[in-house]
């Protein structure tokens, strides 16, 4: 990165990652209630899972603005978190099956982390599109 790009890079934006963060836990739990409700299990993992997160990881990329590289940090940020509730609540819910639960849970934070990293880029560049536009 030359030091024009640098200055883009812009400090967290701690609010960005709390509206991403409540975003993905509201629409897992919307996505995860109709699909029950519904019993539609063709969400399954990606519907409750993937979407969510992609969009609440482009909302914070977003809201991040600046380098795409802000975007990509705040969302792999978000993915993170996510990933760190979904293993409280695998616990919870499965106390006696640690280790399997583990690596399956290893797995899903790399899974997570590289979806919100997508979701931050893409988040970052439409801001940037935005910016763009204005001027």
């Amino acid at each position: 990165m030359d030091s024009s790009e640098n200055e883009n890079l812009l400090p967290f934006n701690w609010k960005a990652l709390a509206i991403g963060i409540v975003l993905t836990l509201v629409l897992g739990l919307i996505l995860s209630y109709l699909s029950r409700a519904l019993n539609f299990n063709a969400i399954g993992l990606i519907g409750i899972g993937f979407i969510p997160l992609l969009i609440g990881s482009m909302l914070t990329g977003y809201l991040a603005k600046g380098h795409p590289m802000n975007g990509a940090i705040h969302g792999g940020i978000v993915g993170a978190f996510i990933w760190l509730i979904y293993v409280l609540y695998i616990f919870y819910l499965n106390q006696s099956i640690i280790f399997q639960i583990v690596q399956s849970l290893a797995m899903s934070l790399i899974g997570n982390a590289c979806i919100g990293i997508l979701g931050g880029t893409i988040g970052s560049l439409i801001a940037i599109g935005h910016m763009k536009m204005k001027k």
